[in-house]
């Protein structure tokens, strides 16, 4: 299925929107792109999903990343002695990817954990 130019104008101009707004509030253009790669790569693996949820992911996907990356590139390179070499900006890259494609999968999974260790039952019980 093909889609229509109207959702992919629509699409388009909600990227570009939280694109702007993220930058206007201080993120990183690259840190918002990769996160923005990072999404649609998780959306590709999970096709189950409506327009309206994937682009409200996609969305989460490119603010969280763009605020989480440069704290968690900035904490990797001082941990590690490895990835100086790396530099920060291309860890807050690569962060921002890995964040972008895995908050969907590892923020329900962290939840239903903090769910059975507090021994409260999950909504699918």
């Amino acid at each position: 299925m093909e889609p229509s130019s109207g959702s992919v104008a629509g699409v388009t101009f909600t990227i570009g929107t939280v694109s702007v707004v993220g930058t206007l509030l201080g993120m990183h253009y690259d840190a918002l792109l990769f996160g923005l790669f990072g999404g649609l790569i998780f959306l590709t693996n999970n096709p189950s999903t409506t327009r309206t949820n994937a682009i409200g992911n996609v969305i989460a996907s490119v603010l969280i990343a763009g605020s989480l990356s440069p704290v968690l590139g900035a904490l990797l390179v001082s941990w590690f002695e490895v990835l100086t070499n790396v530099g920060e900006d291309n860890m807050r890259r690569a962060s921002s990817l890995i964040i972008g494609a895995g908050w969907q999968a590892s923020i329900p999974t962290a939840m239903e954990l903090l769910r059975s260790k507090a021994g409260i039952q999950g909504r699918d019980q």
